[in-house]
């Protein structure tokens, strides 16, 4: 795997610095490139009081191609 581009560790400290309401976003401690992601529902919302589970990971080439996420929380909707 190649360094970590400067951008990306730019990116997380501002992250962990400044940190988006309802959003906990941690770089995982094994690859720097993989994100755990929690996001609460918003209030007065069809969302609110859900906490939604998402991993997140930033390919080789980010910012030129988009980050991948996978929601791996179950849907509430799922029989």
């Amino acid at each position: 795997m190649a360094a970590l581009p400067r951008r990306i560790i730019k990116e997380t400290q501002r992250l962990m610095q400044e940190p988006v309401p309802g959003i906990s976003a941690v770089p995982d401690d094994s690859n720097a490139r993989y994100f755990h992601v929690i996001v609460t529902g918003p209030e007065d919302s069809p969302f609110e009081g859900g906490l939604f589970k998402l991993e997140l990971f930033l390919p080789e080439d980010y910012p030129m191609s988009a980050p991948k996420a996978l929601l791996s929380a179950p849907n509430p909707d799922d029989p």
